[in-house]
């Protein structure tokens, strides 16, 4: 699943946990179809 997405702790966080989680697929926009794939969502929450 980590292949679909780089994790990676924030240099400067915010909070005590603060884990930036990109996907490798470009996504235009958070209402684009790509964002709502389930295997993407999925990959994203399993990489914190």
């Amino acid at each position: 699943m980590a292949k679909r997405v780089l994790a990676f702790h924030h240099p400067r966080p915010k909070s005590k946990i603060h884990v930036v989680v990109i996907p490798k697929d470009h996504v235009r926009s958070i209402l684009h179809r790509k964002a709502r794939d389930g295997e993407l969502l999925s990959s994203m929450v399993h990489a914190v």
